[in-house]
């Protein structure tokens, strides 16, 4: 009795072993097939994609899958062919995942109607926060039917810069939403952003805030020119941005540089119709600039309200310096070189210096090719031309004005030159 009590005792505890071994190794499976598939079709979650039905909670819980994968490589996958409707979403992080991705090769649109906004994560559409090796690619496009936010009676104030006033009146906020932007980058390091269309947003297209090592490329950005404050790519508070060889036809700055930004190059854009290269607008309020190591090369603009343009507001504090604008070509563009402080007697402005405008070539749609516009107790310093050729349309001869700027002309850059208010003739078209 005693052996058989043994080889009983024995049986048991082998197959309890076996059971739990069993259960083990069926949760293995189970979650290396989520993990090891590193691929996360929105469709998995019930994503339909037929343009209709809201597939926002489908798209959060593909999201949070691909976040959470072990994986050093995991793609949350929204595929050709197909349209998807989606409120505002927030991805956010950070993830398990080194290299988290999203492969949009569909459609994404916004709601088309104002009332249907609401809960927008930091006034914006598609928000991305605390991710670090996000990277965004694919053939997709997305849509933000920005048309509702534009039309009507606020139309009649976009001449006036004064859209938000009439914006608040016209409409009332959605809950949270206030004419959102499409897309944002929030505290996201290591970012790519590559080869998608951006369309019709409410707002601004594209913001980068509080971001370091991003790249943006291959990209297209497009809204009609007259659709108000629809930016390219607003940059704040960031550091080693490169934007290079992209689209961009809007209604607003191509490619607006903000406060506490460095380290920034802005390459083989393509920018126009809108408001040009800017950097700025920076102070406002009394606010204390930080802007430094700009490089802003290749580019090309075609028929914008300004080219190269720096812009700040009187009574601001701070600096913006190390800016450089390096082979531009310039097609039919207003106010192609300017430096706008807002001239007037205010006793502080941010401090604009170091600025190099080097192989700038093409034409302007009027003869006041080039302004500085600077500060009468700050002026601009260390202003450096080389190689700037501006023609008018017309025929006519070009002129430039500068108001308190210090510059080095070439071939005698030691001989520093200030201009109090004074007006140059460029040339006449040959």
């Amino acid at each position: 009795m005693g052996h058989d009590h043994v080889t009983l005792f024995a049986l048991s505890f082998d197959n309890r072993v076996e059971s739990h071994l069993g259960l083990f190794f069926l949760f293995c499976i189970f979650y290396l097939d989520i993990c090891l598939a590193i691929t996360f079709d929105v469709r998995q979650y019930g994503a339909v994609g037929n343009g209709n039905t809201d597939d926002s909670k489908a798209f959060l819980q593909a999201w949070k899958a691909t976040c959470a994968c072990t994986r050093d490589t995991a793609v949350m996958v929204v595929p050709a062919e197909k349209t998807f409707f989606i409120r505002s979403l927030l991805f956010s992080g950070p993830c398990i995942s080194q290299s988290p991705q999203i492969q949009i090769d569909g459609t994404l649109i916004a709601p088309d109607d104002i009332n249907k906004w609401a809960e927008c994560a930091s006034n914006t559409w598609i928000m991305f926060s605390q991710i670090n090796g996000l990277n965004v690619y694919g053939k997709g496009k997305l849509n933000g039917n920005g048309l509702p936010w534009w039309q009507g009676s606020n139309l009649r104030y976009l001449h006036n810069n004064n859209f938000e006033y009439s914006f608040q009146y016209k409409y009332p906020r959605m809950g949270s939403c206030s004419r959102p932007t499409a897309m944002r980058f929030s505290q996201c390091n290591n970012l790519e952003v590559k080869g998608l269309t951006h369309i019709n947003p409410p707002r601004n297209h594209i913001s980068i805030n509080d971001c370091n090592n991003v790249k943006i490329y291959e990209i297209k950005i497009i809204a009609p020119e007259n659709s108000p404050n629809t930016d390219g790519i607003d940059i704040s508070s960031s550091t080693n941005i490169h934007i290079m060889n992209s689209i961009i036809r809007t209604g607003d700055d191509c490619v607006a540089i903000n406060n506490k930004c460095s380290n920034i190059i802005i390459e083989g854009v393509q920018c126009g119709p809108g408001h040009g290269l800017s950097v700025g607008s920076l102070g406002k309020g009394g606010d204390y600039a930080q802007v430094e190591g700009i490089l802003v090369k290749n580019c090309t603009l075609t028929r914008t309200t300004n080219g190269a343009r720096i812009k700040t507001w009187p009574g601001g504090n701070g600096y913006a310096r190390n800016i450089t604008f390096e082979n531009i070509l310039l097609h039919n563009t207003k106010n192609p070189i300017i430096i706008d402080q807002h001239y007037c007697n205010t006793t502080h402005s941010v401090k604009v210096s170091n600025v190099n405008y080097i192989n700038i070539q093409g034409t302007s749609v009027t003869k006041h090719a080039i302004l500085l516009d600077c500060s009468t107790h700050v002026p601009c310093t260390n202003i450096v031309f080389k190689n700037v050729n501006i023609k008018s349309i017309s025929d006519e001869k070009t002129y430039s004005t500068m108001n308190n700027a210090i510059f080095d002309p070439s071939p005698h850059p030691q001989r520093s030159i200030y201009f109090r208010s004074s007006v140059f003739k460029l040339g006449k078209n040959e």
